[in-house]
């Protein structure tokens, strides 16, 4: 019986030895947190380079899009959007403006977002809207992208930064995170 008593005691010790062990061990991927853009919404500021340089849309809550095209802080186009799903529509209202409708299937990822031209006759606005764009914080982004993908090897981390440099036409830098 005193066997049996002390085998007890001595299985609770190691027992309890053993889990105070695994459980005050770090865990790698639990010493770091990461934080994704809660950004469902493309209300607001993005920016991306077209063939024509840089180009800047503000999204407003009202449905109205202003589009600086270039760096120099003016609007060039208003337009009215629609937003449908995963569409957008855009009607031109004012300034370089294109006289029918622009559809295009719209990719929201939070880091990014992207615009595909399903329907569109306007070439101006095929050229200046289609591609992927980002926020104006996107070297904080990066960076935050960065600092994760030291301690991660996540796939969709590399993904995302990939489509950030392309539209920042950093087009070495995002071949090699399309090709990882």
């Amino acid at each position: 019986m005193k066997t049996l008593k002390l085998l007890l005691i001595v299985f609770t010790i190691i027992s309890f030895s053993n889990c105070k062990k695994v459980t005050s061990k770090p865990d790698s991927e639990s010493t770091f947190k990461i934080i994704k853009p809660s950004d469902s919404t493309i209300i607001g500021l993005w920016k991306h380079m077209s063939p024509h340089g840089l180009v800047k849309i503000h999204f407003k809550e009202n449905g109205v899009a202003e589009t600086d095209l270039g760096d120099n802080n003016s609007i060039d186009v208003i337009s009215n959007y629609e937003i449908k799903g995963d569409t957008i529509v855009f009607f031109d209202k004012k300034g370089k403006s294109c006289p029918n409708r622009g559809i295009y299937k719209m990719y929201h990822r939070g880091y990014t977002v992207a615009f595909d031209v399903l329907d569109d006759l306007c070439n101006g606005r095929i050229k200046s809207t289609s591609g992927f764009w980002v926020r104006p914080n996107h070297n904080e982004q990066i960076n935050q992208l960065n600092n994760i993908l030291k301690k991660t090897n996540d796939i969709d981390f590399v993904l995302q930064r990939g489509r950030m440099y392309l539209a920042l036409t950093k087009y070495k830098l995002a071949k090699k995170d399309f090709d990882t």
